[in-house]
């Protein structure tokens, strides 16, 4: 057989429960949203930074006098678990990585997967580099530099390539 058939495998529970142990998870820094500490998942390959609706309506008091704008024909697709959502608001709000300070777009999507997406349009604009070696996020603004630890790739094994047989 050229590719092994897991479908049989993954299938049986005691299977499922292996691979869910043995998946790494992804990389989360932590920050404050308008204060609020939260873990957030940076994804290079997000082109957008999205808040989940559920933890706006939850915290709406953190953002009593934000300036909001209305969204038209606006959809994301992949961030809700594969299923395209009408986008209608985002915020502007501020961000703090450790002592920096931004403020930018969020967009408010529904059943958001995370709390935030951290996408590109922030990662480009804190001129982000990630160091999976250290486990570090580093942003800087102006001449000032922050590293960040990057949870969820805590295991020394995250991303090791090894050699697999293959059965022709």
């Amino acid at each position: 057989m050229l590719i092994p058939n897991w479908k049989e495998e993954l299938l049986e529970e005691e299977n499922r429960e292996t691979v869910k142990k043995e998946m790494p998870m992804s990389p989360t820094i932590k920050i404050n949203i308008e204060g609020k500490a939260i873990q957030a998942l940076v994804d290079t390959g997000s082109t957008v930074t999205a808040l989940a609706e559920d933890f706006y309506h939850q915290n709406v008091e953190l953002f009593p006098n934000l300036p909001t704008l209305p969204l038209a024909n606006t959809f994301v697709i992949g961030a809700t678990g594969g299923k395209s959502s009408r986008l209608k608001k985002q915020i502007w709000a501020e961000i703090t990585f450790k002592t920096i300070k931004r403020k930018g777009i969020l967009l408010i999507v529904p059943n958001l997967v995370q709390t935030l997406i951290l996408g590109m349009d922030w990662l480009m604009a804190l001129q982000a580099v990630m160091d999976f070696r250290d486990h570090e996020l580093q942003i800087k603004i102006g001449e000032i530099t922050e590293s960040m630890e990057l949870k969820g790739i805590e295991d020394e094994n995250y991303g090791e390539i090894t050699e697999t047989e293959t059965k022709i």
